[in-house]
């Protein structure tokens, strides 16, 4: 591909957006940052003020083993805004860098904040856009992506569209009101909410589907607090009949069904399913696990959900209040049970202190009385060899000296420690405390 013109020497990114459109598809960002000497934001910013998609991140990989998705057209602009065109882009040599002093609290900064995430929200409609048809579909026509880290979103193939409608409308609803959306993992807002996507709930009977559910869910900051979202295309029950590993509508039934009523035709065996309505469900929920909030909206044939929008953002920041008491409310009671933990943890340990005192007086005593009954027996044994010594003094020479060599071997038998020797090692309770 040609580089546009450059100046001072130096490659400047393409200004019309066919161009810039086949540059960004034709090789990482990376590389073009170096090629034209800026950074990969400013490359993102310029091909969002140019409503340019880019490759989603792990792209580059799946291209190289083939799998990688299709890469979306680029869309006609009747339009263009009037800051499409960035000059910024132009490199200028270090010495023509323009130096600006910018508070943190100034315009220019929060502006670049407000088009940060503007350009975030949009990745996310962009990737969820390119992974969920290349998936696969369950037999009642709910799409299954394999990336795991995308919008909450439960779809069907044909309310794709519709469903990403939506989202950038109420993506756009929230940067009104300063809300940015995100999918990273916090600590403490590991909880989603179940999904029942079907349309007139069974509370009474176990509903069980095969929905995709993302590795982390979808947030959305409002003054710090986060709020998590489930879009749903829910589903109805309808006739269906089995088609090529997919359940799907049965035209035939449903029109005989609606014309005749189901009681009347209850005596033919119907199979029936909840396939994908069209119509969408929004489900807002709290991710916090120390509190429990959630609400929803549902869109109706007369209304569609986009029309609800400002409502909805209303209830949403209104909620934040309340998510928050819960909060303060849940950490009240978390110090107050690590308050009566810590008085339980007091009192075993003043018990385990009392129970260990018990034992080392038991253990000193019982060797103490160990000590005195082997000097009782040490005592006996001395008497015997002293004793016997006296006798020998009666025997004939002969006799007397075999006795002797054999009372020496029983002494020799009988040497051990000695009850003196044992009490010099005997410890008192406190000193065995000391040792624990």
């Amino acid at each position: 591909m040609e580089k546009s013109k450059t100046l001072a020497g130096m490659a400047v990114l393409p200004d019309d957006r066919e161009s810039l459109y086949e540059l960004v598809w034709a090789k990482p960002a990376e590389r073009i940052a170096l090629d034209y000497n800026v950074s990969t934001e400013r490359l993102a910013k310029k091909c969002h003020s140019l409503s340019i998609p880019r490759p989603m991140s792990g792209y580059w990989k799946m291209l190289e083993k083939g799998t990688a998705p299709a890469r979306p057209p680029l869309r006609p602009l009747d339009v263009l805004p009037e800051n499409s065109k960035e000059q910024t882009d132009i490199a200028l040599p270090h010495d023509q860098v323009p130096i600006t002093n910018v508070s943190p609290s100034s315009p220019k900064r929060l502006r670049n904040k407000h088009e940060n995430n503007s350009v975030q929200q949009d990745k996310l409609i962009e990737d969820a856009r390119l992974y969920f048809p290349v998936g696969r579909i369950t037999d009642t026509g709910y799409l299954k992506p394999n990336k795991r880290k995308l919008l909450d979103l439960v779809t069907s193939d044909t309310g794709l569209d519709k469903i990403l409608l939506f989202t950038g409308l109420l993506f756009t609803e929230l940067r009104k009101h300063q809300c940015s959306v995100v999918l990273n993992n916090f600590q403490g807002l590991s909880r989603r909410n179940e999904t029942d996507e079907r349309e007139v709930e069974n509370k009474s009977g176990y509903h069980w589907n095969r929905h995709w559910k993302p590795s982390s869910p979808t947030l959305i900051n409002i003054d710090g607090i986060h709020i998590g979202i489930t879009i749903v295309e829910m589903s109805e029950k309808v006739a269906t009949k089995y088609v090529k590993g997919r359940h799907v509508r049965d035209e035939k039934k449903i029109k005989l069904m609606a014309a005749i009523g189901k009681n009347q035709f209850s005596q033919e065996r119907i199979s029936t399913h909840d396939l994908p309505c069209g119509r969408l469900r929004l489900l807002a929920y709290s991710p916090y696990t120390s509190t429990d909030w959630s609400m929803n909206w549902k869109e109706t044939i007369k209304e569609e959900l986009s029309y609800r929008l400002p409502s909805i953002i209303k209830a949403l920041k209104a909620a934040v209040t309340g998510i928050k008491k819960q909060m303060e409310e849940a950490e009240i009671e978390r110090k107050l049970r690590h308050e009566e933990w810590l008085i339980r943890q007091e009192k075993w340990l003043q018990q385990k202190k009392l129970r260990k005192a018990k034992e080392a007086n038991l253990k000193s005593k019982e060797e103490l009385f160990s000590i005195m009954s082997q000097w009782v027996e040490d005592k006996r044994v001395q008497q015997f060899f002293e004793e016997a010594e006296k006798d020998l003094l009666t025997l004939p020479e002969k006799e007397r000296q075999n006795v002797l060599e054999r009372l020496e071997l029983a002494r020799q038998f009988l040497t051990g420690t000695t009850a003196l020797e044992r009490l010099l090692h005997w410890k008192m309770p406190e000193e065995r405390l000391q040792e624990l």
